[in-house]
């Protein structure tokens, strides 16, 4: 995986995992305030939906990343790069190590989802064969179930009986479904109506749906721990606010309702597996005497004034929330290591070669003499990382200055006495102390590039430099 890539991967998990935690645990202040289950399943419900648009958007933002030549990927790596956080560097001997990292937790990740996806349809498929043996109920009980359905106003819902099944369930959201083992068929009649108002609530409710999207976003978020029990809060809460609406609808029949969750609390205990994946009415142990409860004694009233404390604290935490969750962002950078920060040879010897070639072209030559000079300090600067190479660049270096000496008559001016170069003698403007005409710097230099431009030319066509 490209480096970058894994960073902003990285990056992103850090940052969802730190802003989910963070909510949650606003979320739990909220449902300790909240006054009734209702309000706490939407809150429930919130969270987990709020947990899978970041987990999809921050993948949204690292597809664009990857993909540069898409219309808005440069906008969104620049945002993401200048958005506020705590920036972490990676150096880079763990470069490689965080990018096999990351490209073994992805892999692991779409294997689990893909496993749990593989589940959710063995499920379907388990359920299809079961429904097979589904019957019409018996004449009776599907004319109880009729006036119930017209009495409340719910929409068209279909009533089965299926062999094996522990407790009455509701299976569908598009088209609703209630499902009752076939004991029900031997319930006296006030046992029946407070199965159908409890299964006739849920469909009211679309929970169904609620249901098939919280599952969802569990299966998404399989690896995050608060995801798992914000789903299992959720379906708590979901029994519950049911409950509290059954009792406030028929608050004459609590009695009758609460012996029908226990009886069939107790058959779906002994049962030896689940035949579809519906939502029942039994419930486990650690929820049921929380229902019972619920439902044989009312819950406190709140006064105004409670309600208002309440709604004003709900909308501080929330602001403060939105305020702070922006600044909650992690940045994993790769740390650049610059050559003057460590001296490392090959810098010092690029100080070296700089400061040879500094005064190589420090001849006082004016105009087109500085020229060579010049191609010098380029030639050296690019060799500067050829160490074991100084001593050579040292003699041609050496061999250039002879070459100027030669060119301006420089080492004849000691032993003959005379001011210049014969073989410049008619070109120069000025004279020297011999009165011939002392050459000119013009023509020096020109002479000194051509003799050596082919050195120069070595030296760019040299790899070891």
């Amino acid at each position: 995986m490209d480096l970058g890539l894994a960073l902003q991967v990285a990056s992103g998990m850090a940052s969802f995992l730190l802003r989910t935690t963070v909510e949650w645990l606003v979320c739990l202040l909220l449902v300790r305030i909240a006054g009734s289950a209702k309000g706490r399943f939407n809150l429930w419900l919130t969270l987990l939906l709020g947990f899978a648009a970041q987990w999809m958007w921050m993948w949204c933002g690292i597809v664009r990343a990857a993909f540069p030549g898409a219309a808005h990927g440069a906008t969104g790596t620049a945002s993401a790069a200048s958005a506020g956080g705590e920036r972490i560097a990676v150096a880079a001997a763990n470069a490689g190590a965080l990018s096999q990292g990351m490209l073994v937790l992805l892999g692991g990740y779409a294997a689990v989802l893909a496993g749990w996806i593989l589940g959710s349809v063995t499920a379907r498929v388990r359920l299809a064969r079961a429904m097979r043996f589904k019957r019409a109920p018996e004449q009776q009980v599907a004319a109880w179930f009729q006036e119930e359905v017209r009495q409340r106003g719910t929409r068209a819902c279909a009533l089965w009986v299926l062999p094996g099944l522990a407790s009455p369930a509701t299976l569908g959201w598009r088209y609703p479904r209630v499902l009752v083992p076939p004991a029900c068929q031997t319930r006296e009649a006030a046992e029946l109506k407070a199965i159908f108002w409890h299964e006739l609530k849920h469909v009211e409710r679309r929970d169904a749906l609620w249901n098939a999207i919280a599952r969802a976003c569990r299966k998404l978020l399989w690896f995050h721990p608060i995801a798992h029990r914000a789903a299992a809060s959720l379906n708590a809460e979901r029994e519950l606010a049911c409950d509290a609406a059954v009792v406030r609808d028929h608050p004459h029949c609590r009695d009758v309702y609460a012996s029908c969750l226990v009886r069939f609390a107790r058959i779906a205990d002994l049962a030896p597996a689940r035949v579809a994946p519906a939502i029942e009415m039994a419930a486990g142990a650690a929820l049921l005497s929380t229902r019972v409860q619920s439902i044989l004694f009312d819950a406190p009233g709140s006064s105004r004034f409670a309600r208002t404390g309440r709604t004003m604290v709900n909308i501080v935490l929330l602001g403060a929330m939105a305020v702070s969750l922006p600044a909650l962002n992690i940045l994993f950078a790769a740390e650049v290591m610059r050559p003057e920060m460590h001296g490392s040879p090959a810098g010092d010897a690029h100080v070296r070669v700089k400061t040879r070639t500094a005064k190589f072209a420090g001849v006082k030559t004016p105009g087109a003499a500085r020229l060579p000079a010049q191609a010098g300090v380029q030639a050296a600067g690019s060799n500067s990382s050829a160490v074991q190479h100084d001593d050579q660049l040292a003699a041609e270096h050496r061999a250039g200055m002879g070459i100027l000496t030669e060119s301006t008559g420089m080492d004849e001016e000691a032993g003959a006495g005379q001011g210049g170069n014969p073989s410049f003698s008619g070109a120069g403007t000025g004279h020297g102390a011999s009165g011939q005409p002392s050459p000119s710097w013009t023509a020096v230099a020109v002479d000194a590039a051509a003799r050596m431009g082919p050195m120069l030319a070595d030296h760019d066509g040299d790899d070891r430099h």
